[in-house]
């Protein structure tokens, strides 16, 4: 409801109410009578089909989040038996197979465990949407359950990774504090003894906005050289920019966007093994040459 009301222009119920059913309020006496459902929908009350319709109508956008897998991943309170499996069968079928790969290896080998776990893993990171983050958290979170705080650690450190590019999206990042408080107090394991290293969520709101803020920039320097044009190539980028020497990365990046045209230079897990691996996914169209 809060993507409903930042794409409409709206911010109360009365508003909503008479953007999306106008014909609702009347007036009696001289007084406006309206059923204020639009203001409980606001406060958490889940809307119903006809409601959902009429916003879908005009802001299809906010449905596809009203519907987003990312809110059953961050459930919380008692879940019913098998509550992760279910969900995991309700994944896109690329991530429903990564997910079941991860879960699906054992190894007397701990590092061989981990390694094919960590593989899996990255596979999911690079889709980079928000189905695949609410993956990620699943599956994260039935490690906690299990006690497999080794397991847990890797991916925590994955959703690091890829939690404040999330953040610096709109409805997202006009709610950054709150959403951040919940993980931290909801999801995150709080108990230092079942940590293997301290936690990376001790930051304070000026250190959060600062994480979100380089990475807006870094993506609208990505998109100003026309490293990148949609959601996919975004997600591609994202990934391959923390595999390498994300430092350098964007340098090289800043020296391109003062240029008019600049000419790639080699370095080691810089922009030219960047653009590298981003041309290995694209149609000939959109690759990338030696001279941006």
């Amino acid at each position: 409801m809060a993507e409903v009301c930042r794409l409409s222009g709206k911010f109360n119920g009365y508003q909503l109410e008479k953007l999306f059913e106008p014909n609702s309020i009347k007036k009696v006496d001289g007084v406006f009578k309206r059923s204020c459902k639009w203001d409980r929908y606001i406060k958490g009350v889940t809307p119903n089909k006809n409601a959902l319709k009429l916003v879908y109508d005009k802001f299809p956008h906010a449905i596809e989040l009203y519907d987003s897998l990312l809110w059953e991943s961050l459930q919380v309170g008692p879940l019913p038996e098998f509550y992760w499996e279910q969900f995991y069968l309700k994944l896109p079928i690329n991530l429903k197979r990564l997910a079941n790969r991860f879960r699906s290896y054992k190894s007397e080998s701990f590092y061989k465990l981990g390694k094919n776990k960590q593989h899996a893993l990255n596979e999911i990171r690079r889709v980079g949407n928000l189905d695949a983050l609410a993956c990620m958290f699943a599956l994260m979170r039935e490690c906690s359950a299990n006690g497999d705080y080794g397991t847990y650690d890797f991916i925590e450190t994955a959703i690091f990774n890829l939690i404040f590019w999330t953040l610096s999206k709109e409805p997202f990042f006009r709610c950054r504090s709150k959403i951040f408080v919940f993980l931290v107090t909801h999801i995150f394991i709080g108990d230092e003894a079942k940590r293997l290293r301290d936690t990376p969520w001790n930051l304070t709101l000026e250190q959060i906005n600062g994480f979100i803020y380089i990475n807006q920039k870094n993506i609208l320097l990505a998109e100003d050289l026309q490293l990148v044009i949609g959601d996919d190539e975004l997600y591609e980028f994202i990934y391959w920019k923390s595999v390498g020497d994300s430092k350098l990365i964007v340098k090289e990046m800043a020296q391109a966007f003062r240029c008019e045209l600049w000419e790639v230079k080699d370095s080691q897990m810089g922009l030219k093994w960047l653009i590298k691996q981003l041309n290995k996914t694209r149609k000939s169209d959109r690759k990338i040459g030696g001279v941006i």
